[in-house]
């Protein structure tokens, strides 16, 4: 986020606000005491003036830098959408009346895990296209991070928060490519826990968490919303 330099402008007030002092020690009637009064109000007048156009370019500017940011990492919000989605898809293939229950990530994580448990068949290689779709993403993003950062679009914490949510959903392929082992239910329990913390850390995908949606209304297409053109014109 870009600021004004508030430190400039409070030297440079203060400076003006010490030079209209100093012309009431002077006699109202000379011609001293005009000159300094008036460079001593002008210097006020310019100073604001200055400050609340540096203000509102500062403003405008981190808008669309937003807008920027939102629009380079749509592709990952919109990967890891699908990624949630698909415990939704799951539970959906093994039990159709859910198809239109509209639930948030968490409920539809534990149908997963109680459908995981009674030993019910689990299509694992829609999980391996999801992470893979989350690493494509990634992938793409980090191409341009050293941009983004420098640009102000994003902050190397914010990197940092993606890069932590991204590479821990990645991690899980290792659990669903692996068709000959059958892992506990406990340990898609702690991978879950891990990922939920990680995505809270960033506010595009945290906002993932708290949308419900269904087979029928899936949550990518409730979460790609960007408008490219928003940002040409």
């Amino acid at each position: 986020m870009i600021k004004p330099n508030i430190k400039l402008y409070l030297v440079l007030f203060c400076a003006s606000m010490l030079i209209t002092l100093m012309s009431f020690f002077l006699s109202q009637e000379s011609r001293a005491f005009a000159i300094v009064a008036s460079i001593g109000c002008g210097g006020l007048t310019s100073v604001v003036v200055a400050w609340l156009f540096d203000y509102s370019t500062c403003r405008a500017t981190n808008m669309r830098l937003k807008k920027i940011s939102e629009f380079v990492v749509n592709g990952l919000v919109v990967s890891i959408s699908r990624y949630l989605e698909t415990y939704c898809d799951v539970c959906v293939e093994l039990d159709y009346q859910l198809r239109l229950h509209h639930y948030k990530y968490d409920e539809w994580f534990e149908l997963f895990i109680r459908a995981l448990s009674e030993g019910k068949p689990i299509r694992k290689s829609w999980f391996v296209h999801a992470t893979d779709d989350v690493k494509q993403q990634y992938d793409e993003f980090v191409k341009n991070v050293f941009w983004l950062i420098d640009s102000n679009i994003i902050t190397f914490e914010e990197y940092r928060r993606i890069k932590l949510a991204a590479q821990r959903i990645i991690c899980t392929k290792i659990y669903f490519a692996n068709t000959e082992v059958n892992y506990k239910p406990e340990i898609y329990i702690q991978e879950n826990q891990t990922i939920v913390q990680a995505l809270k850390l960033y506010a595009p995908f945290e906002n993932l968490l708290n949308i419900s949606f269904s087979s029928e209304a899936p949550l990518h297409e409730r979460v790609d919303l960007i408008n490219e053109y928003d940002l040409i014109l």
